[in-house]
């Protein structure tokens, strides 16, 4: 459900860039040719509207083949973006009408614009979007955190970014893009990334969540990767107050309390995690 759900906002993405860059660009490129070449010619609104309209469905087409031919395209979004760009102009160039170089030249533009508005946009807001959407806001001090915890050398040199801390700690989002940093030998996300990037976060929301007084070790964990990283991998932590209640509790009675924490998902492997948790 959440790839077809992806792919239909990516042919939306499509038709609207499409719109606005095929459309209006190519209506300036009709305008720059006319100028260029002396030609009389009429520019009205229904015209242009129709034009948008054709700009629309191109886009959309484009949508269409940019889901096709997306896993091919290098990781870095300004260079995926130039080579779909120059894979839609080559489809493109046999209806270019006249067949000249100055035709050619006055179409590029749009064509390039079109592509890495697309790239972008599905960058992040598709593939790089938040996993779920937030629960609550976040505070300052989360916010200094994350960005604290963004920069801080063994987490940053996993790839991975935390992109929301809730007010509470009670949740946490990452999200692990595929780029030169995290790329493997075989092209995709590398595992120790992946691994590396969930490593801490249980453990530290659990130091937030039950405050002075307790202390927490990660005492040992197990992964097991379900499919190759080709894309963005987002991942949402969340503990409940309930837990952290029982965690209280049952620290009241005994010394130490072992807590298993286990996350599944299309977009990030399965990974189990223990957690053991003592009176300070």
């Amino acid at each position: 459900m959440l790839r077809w759900r992806a792919a239909a906002i990516t042919l939306l993405l499509g038709a609207a860039i499409g719109a606005v860059c095929l459309g209006l660009g190519g209506r300036l490129a009709m305008r720059g040719f006319a100028l260029a070449t002396a030609r009389a010619s009429a520019f009205t609104l229904r015209g242009t509207l129709n034009v948008m309209f054709a700009g629309a469905i191109a886009g959309s087409l484009g949508g269409v083949l940019f889901l096709v031919v997306g896993r091919f395209l290098p990781a870095r979004i300004w260079l995926r973006g130039l080579v779909f760009a120059g894979v839609c102009y080559v489809l493109a160039t046999p209806g270019f009408r006249p067949a000249r170089p100055l035709v050619f030249a006055l179409f590029g533009p749009p064509f390039v614009a079109y592509a890495l508005a697309l790239a972008t946009a599905d960058e992040y807001l598709v593939r790089g979007r938040r996993s779920s959407i937030p629960s609550g806001p976040e505070s300052w001090a989360t916010r200094l955190t994350r960005w604290r915890f963004n920069f801080f050398p063994a987490y940053r040199g996993t790839g991975a970014r935390i992109t929301y801390i809730r007010h509470d700690w009670s949740e946490v989002h990452i999200r692990l893009p595929l780029s030169w940093r995290t790329r493997n030998y075989v092209g995709t996300i590398f595992g120790g990334s992946m691994y590396g990037a969930v490593d801490p976060v249980y453990m530290v929301m659990l130091i937030k969540l039950l405050g002075p007084g307790y202390a927490v070790w990660d005492k040992a964990a197990a992964v097991r990767f379900r499919r190759p990283g080709r894309s963005t991998l987002q991942a949402v932590f969340a503990i409940d107050a309930g837990t952290v209640a029982a965690i209280r509790d049952e620290l009241a009675r005994v010394p130490a309390v072992a807590r298993d924490h286990r996350q599944d998902g299309v977009h990030r492997p399965a990974r189990a995690e223990r957690l053991t948790v003592l009176r300070a």
